[in-house]
């Protein structure tokens, strides 16, 4: 099953000692290079295509092997084939306006949460309705914060929705702004069986 993936790194929060370090040494590549040939090799192909002078200055970036390797190591975290499409957006406002005209592209039923950060919704409430597309906003917030409602009564909830409004496509967020964790997992396997 082809997936693409959406990986939010705008809220960094605390780092383990590692992070800070290759941080620190990015920085100083940066400030040294600039905007550079050797700068832009060193993002395509990681450390080691970097002259030896800037490899000891910046030892921390060992980790880096280019942008190939990251697509793959990403494939490979989440049991993808290592062929899996992987988008990288510096902007949520492009990466919202792709997703929802990818999504919107292909699905003629959607199904979404109220738990999404509503900027989003909007623009895939338009998106969609440009093109002519349902979309299914499921009332997960009071249910979760009045009513206690669990991770069970969620998929079960998002799942019912999806089926009854024969739903062929979803935005819906593995950890959302508010920082409720959805069962993701739980919810893709049960709509594959589903359509089985």
């Amino acid at each position: 099953m082809d997936t693409e993936l959406y990986l939010d790194t705008a809220r960094l929060g605390r780092m383990c000692p590692t992070a800070r370090e290759a941080e620190r040494d990015f920085l100083a590549l940066v400030s040294q290079l600039g905007s550079s040939l050797y700068f832009e090799w060193f993002l395509q192909h990681g450390w080691n295509s970097l002259p030896p002078r800037l490899i000891r200055r910046v030892p921390a970036l060992r980790c880096w092997d280019g942008v190939a390797e990251l697509k793959q190591g990403i494939a490979r975290f989440l049991n993808q084939p290592p062929d899996c499409s992987t988008y990288f957006f510096g902007q949520s406002d492009a990466l919202i306006h792709f997703a929802a005209d990818a999504l919107t592209r292909k699905a003629r039923s959607i199904l979404t949460t109220d738990l999404e950060w509503p900027a989003y919704l909007d623009h895939l409430r338009a998106m969609a309705k440009r093109r002519g597309r349902s979309i299914h906003v499921v009332p997960l917030r009071r249910m979760i914060f009045q009513s206690g409602a669990t991770a069970t009564d969620v998929r079960e909830l998002l799942l019912d929705t999806a089926l009854a409004n024969a739903c062929d496509g979803a935005f819906v967020s593995d950890i959302t702004y508010l920082g409720i964790r959805l069962p993701i997992e739980e919810i893709c396997s049960g709509l594959r069986a589903a359509s089985a």
